[in-house]
């Protein structure tokens, strides 16, 4: 009869439903990436590097509805599986991400003891869908609007800038007090900062997503962090030791990793539950 479904009834153990179906006829995502760079050394100490990139991922597994759909077989590649609805979903090769962007560097090697890094990047990610987990929670239990074109990445970061500074002393210890102990030291400061991640707001201060709402059209706050490292050797017996001392988030900066989506704060919001 019209509206029926042939084959065995998936079930699992506990008498529930699973989110998706697997599919054995899964193919191999596909990944096209382009570079074009250019690096040079100059003054003697100072380098400098440029670099252009460009990535598109292809066939990238995503999901898709089976079983009757109003009446209309939907087209299914695991239709050995049936279901008593038609709401199921299969695994299929469908999704794709673009991901553009340029990267910057300049560096002085350790010369008189000290030298320094600086990175920077700007880059752009869309894709049409997040991976299948996660687009199973965004629109069956956060309400987020389903993609009918491309859209900002998840993983989008508009920025990254590090930069770091070094400090280095071998034998040649100055000649002031307590000079000595300077000798075969290191030492590092690293300051990073990135834009914050992307994420749906929502109208409801319930925290119920809107059909109109362009999926992750807000951004969250960015972070900044600044790292230490100190490092210092000796030779005794013949034998070179050392130890390091690592501190991260030296400033103890408290980040913002993940809003709430009624308020795009991280400290005030509302919890869908």
């Amino acid at each position: 009869a019209e509206g029926t479904v042939s084959g065995p009834i998936l079930r699992t153990p506990s008498g529930g439903s699973v989110p998706f179906l697997g599919n054995p006829d899964l193919l191999t995502e596909q990944s096209n990436s382009y570079e074009i760079g250019f690096s040079s050394e100059f003054a003697g100490s100072y380098a400098v590097t440029a670099v252009l990139f460009s990535k598109d991922q292809i066939g990238l597994t995503g999901l898709r509805s089976g079983g009757i759909v109003n009446g209309v077989r939907v087209f299914d590649p695991a239709t050995t599986y049936g279901s008593s609805t038609p709401s199921y979903r299969v695994l299929v090769n469908q999704d794709f991400e673009t991901m553009r962007g340029v990267e910057l560097q300049l560096r002085r090697r350790v010369v008189n003891h000290w030298g320094f890094d600086v990175n920077f990047a700007l880059s752009e990610a869309r894709t049409n869908a997040a991976d299948p987990e996660k687009e199973y929670e965004r629109q069956i239990q956060q309400g987020d609007p389903r993609l009918n074109s491309e859209a900002t990445s998840s993983t989008d970061q508009p920025f990254t800038f590090h930069a770091a500074l070094l400090f280095a002393m071998g034998n040649d210890a100055p000649s002031i007090p307590l000079g000595g102990l300077l000798r075969n030291l290191s030492a590092s400061i690293v300051y990073r900062t990135e834009s914050g991640l992307p994420y749906t707001p929502t109208l409801d201060f319930y925290g119920f997503g809107a059909a109109q709402l362009v999926r992750n059209s807000s951004r969250g706050p960015s972070t900044s962090q600044i790292d230490l490292q100190l490092a210092k050797q000796w030779v005794a017996g013949g034998l070179r030791y050392g130890f390091t001392l690592q501190v991260l988030n030296l400033t103890d900066r408290k980040n913002c990793i993940q809003v709430f989506t009624t308020t795009g704060d991280c400290r005030v919001g509302a919890v869908d539950v």
